[in-house]
């Protein structure tokens, strides 16, 4: 039998859940550590344009790097994000939700890097997609769902490049091309 990704997951989710079920705002101290967790409107973000691959988040108005832990709300009130950064970068795992409270993501990062397994939710709570970042790159088995349930994609990566995939529209009949699977 195979490792249970699935397992790890919600073991880890539930131990993160557990240690994050009140986050507050604080103040950064000056050796760049906070025993609570910090809103990421109170950080700076360093880097060119508005989709950063790789942001670098540092404490207000300095160019100093931090590592916390972190969230963000929506304007309701409604957690929005939670994770870490260690010397301004994204660190270990991170989980997003949808406005609505519905999951959005658990994804996993190392060095700022996307790396570990990634899984991503539709708004209506189906599987949108999951797979496996190394250092950046999608790597090995990846799976692709549509809104409804139905596959929209099964391949494998290595180092970022597809090796192989079968596209599925969303009546589940085989197509040849990402296009057509949409």
């Amino acid at each position: 039998m195979g490792f249970n990704y699935y397992l790890l997951l919600s073991v880890l989710w539930q131990a993160f859940l557990f240690e994050c079920s009140s986050p507050a705002e604080s103040e950064i101290n000056s050796d760049n550590q906070s025993k609570l967790r910090t809103n990421l409107k109170n950080l700076d973000i360093i880097g060119d344009g508005p989709d950063l691959e790789n942001p670098i988040f540092v404490k207000k108005n300095t160019q100093t790097p931090v590592s916390l832990k972190v969230f963000e709300n929506y304007k309701s009130g409604q957690k929005k994000a939670i994770g870490s950064l260690k010397n301004g970068k994204h660190q270990g795992s991170w989980f997003y939700w949808y406005e609505s409270g519905e999951k959005k993501c658990d994804i996993n990062f190392l060095n700022g890097n996307r790396h570990g397994v990634w899984i991503f939710w539709h708004k209506n709570g189906e599987r949108k997609y999951i797979g496996k970042y190394s250092n950046g790159k999608m790597d090995g088995h990846w799976i692709y769902w549509h809104e409804n349930g139905n596959k929209r994609f099964e391949g494998s990566f290595k180092e970022g490049k597809m090796s192989n995939g079968k596209y599925w529209n969303s009546k589940g009949e085989t197509v040849n091309s990402l296009k057509e699977a949409k």
